[in-house]
């Protein structure tokens, strides 16, 4: 049973089921979700690998409320997770626009002045979340955080990412002030020994890559 509400999640149902955007590799046990929004791809990930544990990350109030809803109504609570909190290169309160549909509800940047239309969310580094939910040997990292993939992954020590079996992460264009490219990203994830495996990206520069840790 899935409940959807508003354009976006339908986007991310039919990028999920329709064009495959995400695969759950072989013998995966745990699942972070960073940007759960609905829940749609943990609901299809438990589906996948029945005895996984999934923890599913969502700051933006409104739609963490949602994606309880959805677990609480699949009797998933015991396998799914929920957790109030986003994912940024430092530990903090941040603000995060609430107009529009979830693509445009990222974090602001620090070196903007925060605009009216904002909200104030939790957000805790990458490597504290997989120590604080034990999930130092990650099986897979499912990441679609709407720009702040960037700051979150490039400031992770690749000694961390390395304990981790599989990234799939959405990268979005980001303003040419703070330097980020693809090239950049794959280059520091290579560097923690991974390999890309799969890359897609359309005319507006928003990308999908899969990465695979390569074994030793």
């Amino acid at each position: 049973m899935l409940t959807l509400s508003d354009p976006s999640e339908v986007k991310v149902f039919w990028n999920l089921f329709i064009h495959g955007a995400y695969r759950i590799p072989a013998d995966c046990e745990t699942i972070l979700d960073c940007g759960a929004n609905a829940g749609i791809f943990c609901l299809w990930a438990v589906r996948q690998r029945s005895r996984a544990r999934i923890v599913a990350l969502e700051p933006f109030p409104p739609t963490f409320a949602k994606l309880e809803v959805n677990v609480r109504q699949n009797h998933l609570e015991n396998q799914i997770q929920c957790i109030q909190v986003g994912l940024a290169a430092v530990a903090g309160q941040r603000s995060m626009f609430t107009g529009g549909d979830s693509p445009l509800r990222s974090l602001v940047p620090n070196d903007l002045q925060t605009p009216p239309e904002t909200t104030r969310v939790r957000c805790i580094r990458l490597a504290d979340c997989l120590q604080d939910f034990r999930m130092e040997k990650l099986d897979l990292l499912k990441m679609d955080i709407e720009g702040s993939e960037w700051e979150v992954l490039l400031s992770t020590e690749p000694s961390v990412l390395s304990g981790i079996r599989h990234i799939q992460v959405e990268y979005h264009e980001a303003p040419a002030r703070f330097g980020y490219t693809p090239e950049k990203l794959f280059a520091h994830l290579m560097e923690a020994g991974h390999k890309l495996t799969f890359r897609f990206e359309d005319a507006y520069r928003t990308g999908l890559a899969h990465f695979e840790r390569v074994p030793n």
